[in-house]
């Protein structure tokens, strides 16, 4: 299961239109850089438990976004595991 915190920034790289930058998430959620890379782990873990086909890419010097088709993320954010508790 998903932490509130990573449905959060599930949903923050589902409204990028650019990649986000680790020090965004540090800032808005007042956590670590550490706690930042272990929030991306456990999505990206869930992403593969999930089978889908949608990942979550690191880009150098510019941050995180999310890839794969537009039909594989929006099946990913619709499902009901992504419901914040």
């Amino acid at each position: 299961m998903l932490t509130i915190r990573c449905c959060k920034i599930l949903s923050d790289l589902l409204m990028a239109s650019s990649p986000v930058d680790k020090h965004v998430f540090m800032d808005k959620y007042n956590v670590s850089e550490r706690s930042i890379k272990y929030d991306i782990n456990r999505l990206r873990s869930w992403l593969n438990d999930k089978k889908s086909h949608v990942n979550i890419a690191y880009i150098p010097k510019l941050g995180f976004e999310l890839s794969g088709n537009s039909a594989d993320i929006y099946k990913t954010t619709i499902s009901r595991e992504l419901k914040v508790r």
